[in-house]
C-alpha cells in the first residue's frame, strides 16, 4: 500500500493512463508504455469489472476511512480512463471504414472477387461484449 492505496490499484491506473495517453519517446519508454496498455486496450470492461469489483467492499462496509476514499477516487479516474478506452475501441471499425473509402473508392468493397471473401464477421451482441468480454476460439 502507498498511502492507504492498494499498488493493484496504481499500477491499474498507470496501465489506465497509459492507453489513454500513451509515452511515445523516448523508445524505451514507448516499450514500456505499450507493453502496460496492452491490456486495457484489448479488454477495458474486463478492467473496469475487476476495478469496481476489488472496490466495492471499502464503500459498500460503510467503515470507509481516508485510504479507502483515496483508493475510490483512483478507482473512478480509472473507470474513467477505461471509459476513452472503451469508447475509441467501438469507434474504430467506423474510422478504418472511412479510411478505406477515401484511399480505395467508395464501391471498394463490390469489387472484390466473392470467391476470395470469406464470411462477413457479425458484431457481437452488446451483452455478450459486456458480461463475456473474452474471445473464444474453436480449438481446430
Amino acid at each position: 500500500m502507498i498511502g492507504g492505496v492498494p499498488l493493484g490499484g496504481l499500477l491499474l491506473l498507470w496501465c489506465t493512463l497509459m492507453a489513454v495517453s500513451p509515452i511515445r519517446r523516448p523508445r524505451r519508454l514507448g516499450l514500456v508504455s505499450w507493453i502496460c496498455s496492452a491490456g486495457p486496450n484489448e479488454v477495458p470492461f474486463l478492467f473496469i469489472y475487476i476495478v469496481v469489483l476489488s472496490n466495492a467492499p471499502s464503500v459498500l462496509d460503510g467503515d470507509v476511512t481516508r485510504g479507502d476514499w483515496i483508493s475510490s477516487m483512483v478507482a473512478v479516474v480509472t473507470v474513467v480512463g477505461l471509459g476513452i478506452v472503451a469508447r475509441r475501441a467501438l469507434r474504430a471499425g467506423v474510422v478504418a471504414d472511412a479510411a478505406l473509402d477515401t484511399a480505395l473508392g467508395a464501391q471498394w468493397s463490390a469489387e472484390i472477387d466473392t470467391s476470395l471473401v470469406g464470411r462477413p464477421r457479425r458484431r457481437l451482441p452488446w451483452l455478450r461484449i459486456l458480461l463475456v468480454p473474452w474471445p473464444f476460439r474453436p480449438r481446430a
